[in-house]
């Protein structure tokens, strides 16, 4: 369709540039007013005219619609991440001062799964606080779960914390050779 549009309009265009620069064409009459061949000539240059126009217009539409889709993703990935940020932040937080204390005062060290609970429950509070309303409506209207968003990046965190804390921990150069 796009292929056959552009073929006529080509076409028009052809036959109103040919049509004016044949100069035995007579476009006036001897009062001023123009002949049948000149309106059909003055029609066909201001059709091409307002063709030309308006398929510059759509393009400029079009182009601004993809500059603004291309703002409305980075504004999406700018709230994500800086939900991610907080929540990591958030955690660290909690495991420095909470979390310690906690286990410490449960038998063999360990949290009780109603203390896993409470810490999730006091993580999604303390960082949806921290979150300015903008962030907020921002990743809700991406179609994004807010709360799964933060509880997955917790749990990936503090996944991250385990898996450090289980690395062994290389010994300096000069320790080895003794």
């Amino acid at each position: 369709m796009k292929k056959l549009f552009a073929f006529l309009m080509a076409l028009v265009m052809i036959f109103a540039l040919c049509a004016c620069s044949v100069p035995a064409v007579q476009v006036q009459n001897d009062d001023g007013s123009l002949t049948v061949v000149g309106l059909v000539i003055e029609t066909t240059v201001n059709l091409c005219y307002r063709l030309v126009w308006a398929a510059t217009a759509a393009f400029a539409a079009w182009v601004l619609k993809k500059i603004g889709d291309n703002v409305k993703l980075k504004n999406v990935s700018l709230a994500i991440s800086t939900v991610c940020e907080i929540t990591r932040q958030t955690a660290e937080e909690l495991q420095q001062t909470i979390v310690g204390d906690l286990k410490a005062s449960r038998p063999g060290g360990k949290l009780t799964p109603e203390d896993i609970d409470d810490l999730g429950f006091r993580l999604l509070n303390i960082v949806k606080n921290k979150l300015d309303a903008a962030t907020q409506e921002i990743v809700i209207a991406s179609g994004a779960d807010l709360d799964a968003l933060i509880t997955g990046e917790c749990e990936a965190f503090l996944n991250r914390l385990k898996s450090y804390s289980y690395a062994p921990i290389p010994a300096p150069e000069e320790e080895q050779t003794e």
